[in-house]
């Protein structure tokens, strides 16, 4: 995470020297989906970050067997930056990959299209953050559905491992 912010991206450099910093709000979509994309772009001058002199560069959607399924044209922002948000087709699942097309160069970020359905429940567990040596915490677990409802005739493993940590005061 990034200042509270799940992030999923990485950084990408082009050939021309300008960095860029694509990212999605999440790693997995199912078909038909809005993908919310943004990239930060700059350039190193004089050893310096600054914001590229560019009005715009091209976004491009590939899907699994490398088949464009989307394009447009982005303004960057006087910040530096774009954004889009865009609907996959309802058809495709795999590793898909954006292309951010700045000049003649080009970085990816990649992302999965999979069909999957979201925890239909949830587990819960609340206990001292800390306890010390010979201490017998109570740990309480709590479940229930989505909707509500306490889960019934689940069964429960779990276990406990510890690990020596140093010690060093404020």
């Amino acid at each position: 995470h990034q200042f509270g912010v799940a992030y999923w991206g990485g950084l990408g450099e082009t050939p021309g020297g300008i960095e860029v910093y694509p990212f999605t709000d999440r790693p997995v979509y199912r078909p038909g989906e809005t993908v919310h994309f943004k990239a930060i772009l700059r350039e190193r001058i004089e050893g310096r970050l600054g914001r590229p002199d560019l009005a715009a560069v091209d976004l491009r959607c590939y899907n699994a067997r490398d088949q464009q399924v989307y394009e447009t044209n982005l303004a960057v922002t006087v910040a530096g930056s774009v954004a889009h948000s865009f609907r996959l087709p309802s058809a495709g699942r795999g590793s898909h990959r954006l292309a951010l097309v700045v000049g003649e160069n080009e970085t990816s970020h990649t992302f999965e299209v999979q069909d999957y359905r979201p925890n239909a429940f949830e587990v819960e567990l609340s206990g001292p953050a800390a306890f010390g040596p010979g201490a017998m915490p109570t740990v309480e677990l709590s479940a229930h559905y989505l909707s509500g409802q306490a889960l019934s005739r689940a069964t429960v493993q779990w276990w406990l491992s510890g690990a020596d940590e140093s010690f060093a005061p404020e």
